[in-house]
């Protein structure tokens, strides 16, 4: 894998300090599926990720789990900008989720130290309810965390823009947010980052994602996430 420059520089952000870290998600497979390639695969899925983002390394994944999710099974697929890795596992959430639940994800990794060197806006997360077979682009989301010990007031959401002019984020309430290119070098996979607001205990949460191509508004695409 081509590893992607380190060294972004983030904006201190207000945050909204997490509990402990909870209890670890089950993996229900007996096989960590991931798969590192030669030559790029951009895929067809325009959102990518939908995450915390920080630059803190930490040793793995977390997830923001919803209360209504505990005990249940919720889908993680994993993919970096360049197009080169992805990742597609299902994991059983604990029945305590008042903190972020750890996801083996890296830990089980058979390419940690790939990951680990990744700038952060070049690995996008996105998290489903129910297992990976049984989701749509329609399933609830919930927020990960990546390299980030706390919740922020603010989630990015990674997007493949398919060579859109323009890219707006519309949430219920909330003024248009533009879409900004990737700090990452390579932008093959998903080029766009929304940073949308939110608080904390807000419940469902709607996102539209609207393109713009020479003037023309394109497909819009709605985002559902449940925020603890």
């Amino acid at each position: 894998m081509r590893r992607i420059a380190l060294g972004l520089i983030f904006a201190a952000l207000p945050v909204f300090p997490l509990q402990a870290t909870g209890e670890t998600a089950e993996l229900l497979s007996d096989t960590f599926r991931e798969t590192l390639r030669a030559t790029a695969n951009t895929g067809g899925a325009r959102v990518m990720g939908f995450q915390i983002t920080g630059a803190d390394p930490l040793t793995d994944l977390q997830a923001l789990v919803p209360h209504s999710w505990a005990g249940e099974p919720f889908c993680v697929r994993t993919g970096t900008s360049d197009g080169l890795y992805d990742s597609e596992n299902t994991y059983r959430a604990p029945n305590a989720t008042s903190a972020a639940v750890v996801v083996p994800h890296v830990t089980r990794s058979n390419h940690a130290k790939a990951l680990d060197a990744l700038d952060p806006q070049g690995f996008g997360v996105r998290i489903q309810r129910n297992a990976c077979d049984e989701t749509s682009a329609d399933s609830p989301g919930a927020l990960a965390l990546w390299r980030a010990a706390e919740a922020a007031d603010r989630f990015s959401v990674f997007v493949n823009s398919f060579d859109a002019d323009r890219l707006v984020a519309l949430t219920a309430g909330g003024a248009a947010v533009e879409c900004d290119v990737i700090n990452a070098d390579i932008s093959v996979a998903f080029d766009r980052v929304c940073t949308i607001p939110f608080e904390m205990g807000q419940g469902l949460m709607t996102v539209r994602l609207v393109p713009f191509k020479d003037g023309l508004r394109g497909l819009t695409e709605f985002l559902t996430i449940e925020l603890p």
